[in-house]
């Protein structure tokens, strides 16, 4: 639709952005829309490649393998041989799942789409981080905290404005102001159990997941980014985005940091990580209310916030406190190889 904009003549009922509806109202959309595409597909003998074309979702999802690889992303024989499963009830056992479970309340499922590559390391951490979040125990403070966070983004108009203003109402609920951030004192305030594996992750820097009737956890991989203490730190706060501010879907939360993440999530919890290892107010207490000022500090904001050259950069940059993309392009150039000291 995007693509009529610069026609005359056309006018857009509802204005482009962003919005959640129920699942029934979505899917009452979707599932028709499918069966005429499927439709169109058999009678221009175009459906081989697409199972579902032949009777719609609701025949496609009538048989169970076909129900995984939609509720994981990744084809069926893939997730069983990554979890080292022989057969179907030992899959649905690995995934927390019982015979005619739904699959989206699978917790390992739902972190799953999120997984570009799916190797038995990365299999290994989701299980392991999906356990860990059933074992735990809830604590009234991440319920307040994501309380709060929904509570405060109902005003936001893009997704990264609802990130820095959950990740400003999280600082506010722990009693922060401007300072550097205590990641893994957040994380443990608010229940939320963090792993670091020396798996190798791919293209997948983290996983996390959470039971809002138990915990949740976070487990973040080895990477080249997450090798460094700045990396580690930026995965960590994504998770906390994820806890605070994903939808429980049937009764489950799961997400992982890759190239394939859900777009909208990914936006979000950047913003949400950012704002939260490096508020605006720093920057404009640290630039003393001067444009490009951060430039000449910028070495100090490393050290001190322990914070990556790249988000160090755009922060400022997005807030309005430098001039412009090429001052930051040269900050990121200038420090991205060295890293904040310490």
């Amino acid at each position: 639709m995007s693509g009529l904009a610069g026609y005359e003549g056309v006018e857009f009922i509802t204005p482009s952005g962003h919005a959640s509806v129920e699942l029934d109202s979505f899917e009452a959309v979707v599932r028709p829309f499918v069966r005429l595409v499927g439709d169109y597909l058999v009678r221009a003998d175009l459906s081989a490649p697409y199972p579902w074309a032949d009777g719609g979702l609701d025949t496609y999802r009538s048989i169970p393998s076909n129900v995984l690889t939609l509720d994981t992303a990744h084809e069926t024989e893939t997730v069983a041989s990554a979890f080292g499963a022989h057969d179907e009830d030992g899959l649905l056992e690995r995934l927390g799942l019982t015979a005619g479970a739904n699959p989206a309340s699978s917790i390992e499922a739902q972190m799953l789409r999120d997984v570009s590559v799916l190797t038995p390391e990365v299999a290994e951490a989701v299980a392991a981080t999906a356990i860990d979040s059933r074992e735990s125990a809830a604590i009234h403070e991440w319920r307040e905290a994501r309380r709060a966070a929904f509570e405060a983004v109902r005003s936001a108009h893009t997704p990264e404005h609802a990130g820095r203003i959950a990740a400003n109402e999280l600082r506010r609920g722990l009693g922060l102001d401007d300072q550097p951030m205590d990641l893994e004192g957040a994380a443990r305030t608010l229940g939320v159990n963090v792993r670091t594996s020396n798996a190798p992750g791919g293209t997948t820097r983290m996983v996390v997941g959470a039971a809002p009737r138990a915990g949740a956890s976070a487990t973040v991989l080895k990477t080249p980014r997450t090798s460094t203490s700045w990396g580690h730190r930026f995965e960590v706060a994504r998770a906390l985005g994820h806890v605070l501010l994903d939808p429980v879907v049937a009764g489950a939360l799961g997400a992982a940091a890759s190239p394939v993440t859900n777009e909208t999530r990914r936006r979000t919890t950047g913003a949400f990580a950012a704002e939260l290892l490096l508020p605006e107010s720093a920057i404009a207490r640290l630039s003393d209310g001067v444009v490009d000022d951060a430039v000449d500090r910028f070495a100090t904001i490393l050290e001190q916030y322990q914070i990556g050259a790249q988000a160090a950069a755009n922060q400022p940059l997005n807030r309005g406190w430098l001039s412009g993309p090429d001052v930051r392009d040269g900050l990121i150039d200038a420090y991205a190889a060295i890293g904040p000291a310490g």
